[in-house]
């Protein structure tokens, strides 16, 4: 958090201003603030900008370097959420890019902002208040649930003057936690007594494709949101005794990008049930488009990578649904890995003699969203919003699926967070026919393994919301792969795939582990336990266990002879 990049907003007409807030400079033209303090809301529900917008960059005390003034106009505002951007009319120096994170975990977050609520102006003249407080990860404020709760170590009394907003004023301004930029302030809670506020998380607006354009055209990269935590949990000791984490991570967990949205724009199918020399999924009747959907088509599904079945599409989109998706690893720790042929693009980094794990790189992080692997698996957090009518979910499944070699060029640990109990499936991705199929809840059930959707329905009610965890895990291979949800609205089956930020099917990586942690060693056979002993990593970097009681997260070169098959299957 910067002060220099405080920014004061005044917006109105050309003849009186009337409406005042704060923001946070981004860019040396560019200013993140709330949309209801640049634009007004009509008789009819939409926003109409204001025709007059001047800003005030920088902290007004000493010594931060003054004040610069500028006009300003629109440039984005995020069609459901309360933020937007402005454009300045010349530039303020900004020489550090912003950081941008998602905060994860279950414990409370401190947070940090700077504001020019009403209650801290004297005369007048706008005084700057340091917003400090606690970030509850799993609270949720708002009536659609999709706004980070704030509650203030300090906090205004009741207003002197009946109408007046203590923190009106405030709106706008950048929420920090441990220096990322992690969301806007847009409303105050009165019912906590003026001591709770309300802001947009960053994840909701960072994978909009206008506010790419937005930053594209100033020279910013997309954001890559990097995890933030008010404490990483404990790491397992390494002697042999890992265990498989029955409950979903946290929802706001995500070591890679968060840019998997599909807003409306999913493509639909009658039915997605793929040929079986293509598709590896559940297999069943190969489903043909109609007639009369192919006719309503106005083209087919092109192929993002080259490995996307290429019967998939040419049928009507499905827009019941938005789905945002976060990827975890399913162990204690995430791993990565990468293959050789991509060992050029991590000299940088293993060169280094120390890597922050919490959080990571950006540029790593990048790479792993990009190239790496994740071992034994994937934990895909998908978030599922009704957007009209409702809608239910029939069938989740992996499509397009491509085998690849067990990459072994370099791993790398990271610590993951714990989470909630969500509604939570397993995809064995070594079988013929990959299915979602009910985990074990460490009770005798005999539900257990049997498929997901032939006793179970998922039903996603208009403005509601459900939480899913999709666990795709191997022991013997390395896959490629999408994934499909089918769902059926007004008595019609449609299918939509996750997304990545450009609106293209996500493709998922994921591998088996040459070291398998106890919980998956039943699935392996003596072949294969013949061929993971052939297999080890030409570089590691795990966790430093000297450092990490002392809250310090960091990798170290490791012995890749320890994370290979030993005559104990693992040392």
């Amino acid at each position: 958090m910067d002060p220099r990049r405080l920014t004061d907003v005044r917006a109105g007409d050309d003849e009186k201003r009337h409406i005042v807030g704060s923001g946070y400079l981004i860019a040396p033209r560019l200013v993140l603030t709330a949309r209801h303090v640049v634009s007004k809301e009509g008789e009819d529900g939409t926003w109409e900008r204001w025709e007059r917008i001047e800003v005030r960059v920088g902290h007004p005390g000493a010594p931060y370097g003054g004040v610069t003034r500028c006009g300003a106009a629109v440039a984005w505002v995020a069609a459901s959420l309360d933020v937007a951007v402005l454009e300045l009319d010349k530039e303020v120096e900004a020489t550090r890019a912003v950081v941008w994170g998602l905060p994860t975990g279950r414990d409370a977050l401190d947070y940090n902002g700077m504001a020019f609520p009403f209650h801290a102006s004297e005369d007048g003249t706008r005084i700057v208040e340091q917003l400090r407080g606690s970030l509850p990860p799993l609270a949720a404020g708002g009536k659609e649930h999709n706004l980070y709760v704030l509650d203030q170590a300090a906090a205004p009394s009741s207003p002197s003057k009946k109408g007046v907003q203590p923190w009106g004023g405030a709106s706008g301004a950048a929420v920090f936690c441990q220096d990322l930029l992690v969301g806007v302030v847009v409303s105050d809670d009165p019912r906590h007594g003026h001591r709770r506020l309300h802001a947009v998380p960053v994840h909701g607006f960072v994978c909009d494709a206008a506010f790419h354009e937005v930053l594209t055209a100033h020279g910013l990269a997309v954001p890559d949101l990097q995890p933030v935590s008010a404490n990483p949990r404990p790491l397992y000791p390494h002697d042999g005794t890992r265990h498989r984490v029955q409950r979903a991570a946290t929802w706001a967990v995500s070591v890679l990008t968060l840019c998997a949205v599909v807003v409306a724009v999913g493509v639909a199918f009658t039915r997605i049930d793929l040929p079986d020399r293509k598709d590896r999924g559940d297999r069943g009747h190969p489903g043909q488009p109609s007639a009369s959907a192919a006719a309503k088509s106005p083209a087919a599904l092109s192929d993002p990578a080259g490995t996307a079945d290429s019967d998939v599409g040419g049928l009507p989109r499905g827009t019941r649904l938005r789905m945002t998706a976060t990827v975890s690893g399913p162990e204690e720790t995430m791993q990565a890995a990468f293959a050789e042929s991509d060992l050029a693009l991590l000299t940088g980094v293993l060169k280094m003699p120390m890597i922050s794990a919490a959080p990571m790189p950006a540029d790593l992080a990048k790479l792993i969203e990009t190239k790496g692997y994740l071992v034994p698996g994937a934990l895909v957090n998908l978030v599922v919003e009704g957007l009209d009518g409702d809608v239910e979910i029939t069938k989740i499944r992996p499509v397009g699926t491509s085998r690849e070699q067990i990459p072994l060029g370099a791993a790398f640990y990271f610590p993951s967070q714990g989470g909630g109990d969500v509604r939570q499936m397993d995809f064995d991705m070594d079988d013929d026919s990959p299915v979602a199929r009910i985990p074990s809840d460490g009770t005798a059930s005999s539900s257990v393994g049997r498929p997901f959707f032939t006793s179970q329905r998922i039903t996603v009610e208009q403005g509601e919301s459900e939480k899913l965890a999709l666990n795709f895990s191997t022991v013997r291979g390395a896959y490629t792969f999408r994934v499909a949800v089918n769902y059926v609205a007004g008595g019609k089956e449609y299918s939509q795939f996750i997304e990545d930020g450009l609106g293209k099917p996500r493709l998922f990586r994921i591998s088996a582990d040459p070291c398998p942690w106890e919980g998956m060693r039943s699935r392996l056979t003596p072949q294969d336990i013949r061929m993971l002993g052939t297999m080890h990593y030409r570089h590691v970097r795990d966790i430093d266990e000297q450092a990490a009681p002392l809250g310090t997260y960091q990798l170290v070169s490791a012995d890749p002879a320890d994370r290979a098959m030993g005559e104990a299957l693992c040392s």
